[in-house]
């Protein structure tokens, strides 16, 4: 390992150094990643058979309510969102927060440099 300083160590992490030039102004980006899953898991909440059924329990005060709560048409479970783990969304969503870009981990194939 060698140690390079500033400009010379072109492969160090660009957010890891402050700007050399005082008062110049920088251009910073936010990306946001717009998905329609949460209106997915609302619709689900309005059709299947699991949630009718977990409806009428809630409704009857039959859910332990330290662990179970309901709001903005959701179903929660200690704090997350509950969904019908034999539906075919579950699939959806668990691919699209770990086999996207945006999502999950790099896995076990992380970029390496000599």
């Amino acid at each position: 390992m060698e140690y390079k300083k500033g400009r010379e160590n072109v492969a160090a992490d660009s957010l890891s150094r402050r700007n050399e030039v005082s008062d110049t102004p920088a251009l910073l980006e936010i990306s946001v990643v717009e998905t329609d899953w949460i209106d997915l898991v609302k619709k689900m909440v309005n059709t299947d058979v699991f949630f009718s059924d977990l409806e009428s329990r809630w409704n009857d005060g039959l859910l332990d309510n330290t662990k179970y709560q309901k709001r903005n048409g959701l179903f929660y479970y200690k704090g997350r969102i509950l969904i019908n783990p034999s539906a075919s969304l579950t699939q959806l969503l668990l691919s699209e927060h770990h086999d996207t870009p945006v999502g999950g981990t790099q896995g076990m194939k992380k970029p390496i440099k000599d």
